[in-house]
């Protein structure tokens, strides 16, 4: 498992400023997981991810790495917010390179480098 307790993130997490996120994962600066903080004073203590799943259409047509007008506002609103946002594209998701649940979570572990 990438992270040992479900208590270290939240799903369909809402911005204040409206922004859905699919997860949320805090980590302190030994960059343990740790559950999301109640107050906000030590916000600049901590790492937030925000971990976006997306689909092709999110993407332009012939770069799949290089966002569409939305998903990169998005993106960059959320980094302002002090996100280090995390793209995950159903197309790399779903290849049958990850195939497995171990694929899965070495992916999961690179991208947020733990």
């Amino acid at each position: 498992a990438v992270l040992s307790d479900d208590n270290f993130f939240s799903c369909n997490h809402i911005t204040p400023y409206g922004y859905q996120i699919d997860f949320v994962i805090h980590f302190d600066k030994n960059r343990e997981p740790i559950p999301a903080p109640a107050e906000t004073t030590i916000l600049d203590r901590i790492t937030k991810f925000a971990i976006l799943l997306l689909r092709l259409d999110s993407f332009c047509e012939n770069d799949l790495t290089a966002l569409r007008g939305p998903e990169h506002l998005k993106t960059k609103h959320l980094e302002m917010m002090g996100y280090k946002v995390i793209h995950i594209n159903e197309h790399d998701w779903n290849t049958r390179y990850m195939n497995s649940p171990e694929i899965k979570t070495k992916y999961l572990k690179y991208l947020l480098q733990i």
